[in-house]
């Protein structure tokens, strides 16, 4: 909270260093279980990104596979899966089909298929992620 006080009297809100900052504090209530502390934090750092860099960058997908976890942790997969698949396609135009972070994506998509025991598409999404 400290470090986020320091940088909102430094920048403005929508300055991608706050999103930075509270990305880290949302990832740290994530950790402690406090994921209704935690999501509104990722959902602004997505906003923040999206006004700083446009809705397609990478930094934003990043940001949706932050909040993605999270809700997939919470069994919401629902909510999850298109935030997945979001970031799946932006890092795909921006980064290439082949990029380490498509990889991780597709993995984590598979996970969530896979608790969803939809065992196929899990496969085929840890399939796509090995191949890269």
């Amino acid at each position: 909270d400290r470090a986020l006080k320091i940088r909102l009297k430094l920048f403005s809100p929508d300055n991608p260093g706050v999103a930075n900052i509270i990305n880290h504090l949302a990832r740290l209530y994530k950790q402690q279980g406090k994921y209704d502390t935690a999501e509104p934090l990722y959902r602004q750092a997505v906003e923040i990104r999206e006004k700083a860099f446009g809705s397609n960058h990478p930094s934003v997908a990043t940001a949706l596979v932050n909040l993605a976890v999270l809700i997939s942790q919470q069994n919401r997969f629902t909510e999850a899966g298109p935030l997945y698949e979001q970031a799946l396609k932006i890092y795909e135009e921006t980064l290439g089909l082949h990029h380490p972070r498509v990889a991780e994506t597709l993995r984590n998509l598979a996970v969530m298929k896979y608790e969803q025991e939809d065992f196929q598409t899990a496969a085929n999404y840890y399939k796509r992620a090995t191949e890269i």
